[in-house]
């Protein structure tokens, strides 16, 4: 199964037994709807992740939805020299192209959010994903990560 239809049909948190990373997003108020904004973007990334049809950073501006963009576009560099979490937005959308990871599943509790990556190699840049739920208001110490590899990763 493609990444594009598991976004939206691995809702149970189901596993995997190749390498991976598991994001948890814990006490969240909304957490489907905080998933829901995830799925949106990422079923856009995976029209055109690891095909000849990616597009280039103007058309990935009016793709992508426009409160996640203006969180990128609007901000200055003294933002994001301010913000360590802040994203220039050509630099997102670039490492949204290097990402060697898939959406694999997720699934919600009554405040928490589950997403487990596919790892397609390693290094592997994931960052650029947790900015998409930090884009949405969620504070860096809510979210952690346990992957194959390195273990137990908390944020913020």
């Amino acid at each position: 199964m493609k990444e594009i239809d598991r976004i939206d049909n691995y809702i149970k948190g189901e596993s995997l037994n190749d390498s991976k990373l598991v994001l948890t997003i814990r006490d969240i108020d909304n957490p489907e709807i905080v998933l829901e904004k995830a799925k949106e973007i990422m079923k856009i990334i995976s029209q055109y992740a690891y095909t000849n049809t990616w597009l280039n950073d103007e058309e990935w501006k009016t793709t992508l939805p426009v409160w996640f963009v203006e969180s990128m576009t609007l901000k200055t560099s003294e933002d994001r020299d301010r913000d360590d979490n802040l994203w220039h937005f050509e630099s997102w959308i670039e490492s949204m192209y290097h990402r060697a990871w898939e959406w694999y599943s997720s699934k919600t509790s009554d405040s928490s959010i589950e997403i487990t990556i596919k790892l397609l190699n390693i290094p592997f840049i994931f960052e650029q994903f947790l900015y998409i739920f930090y884009a949405q208001g969620i504070p860096m110490d809510k979210m952690s990560d346990k992957d194959d590899i390195y273990g137990f990763t908390q944020y913020g």
